[in-house]
């Protein structure tokens, strides 16, 4: 029979309250994203729209010279902010691709 003290239980229960508080703040992992502006777009909307990625906590991570986009690692929990953003034509997550 194994015998607990309420000094042990009430530290039982204070480390399970605490995983428990911390596993609820973790931030979804940051995912590999395409974001392509619109062909309109100028400087200062691709701009606002790196801003917009460094604000949620991302990072431009490669820019594009032949297409008006940029490539960003973006925590998943934010994907929807882009997909309304007037400015962006498409945003799809980086992956590789392969033609048989």
């Amino acid at each position: 029979m194994i015998t607990i003290t309420p000094l042990q239980h009430n530290m039982s229960s204070l480390l399970y309250k605490r995983l428990l508080s911390t596993t609820r703040h973790l931030k979804m992992p940051d995912q590999k994203y395409i974001i392509l502006l619109k062909d309109d777009s100028d400087a200062a909307k691709v701009k606002d729209v790196k801003d917009k990625v460094s604000s949620i906590g991302g990072k431009v991570t490669h820019e594009y010279d032949l297409i008006n986009g940029f490539a960003a690692d973006i925590p998943a929990d934010h994907v929807s902010t882009f997909e309304s953003d007037p400015n962006i034509k498409s945003i799809e997550k980086d992956q590789e691709v392969s033609i048989n």
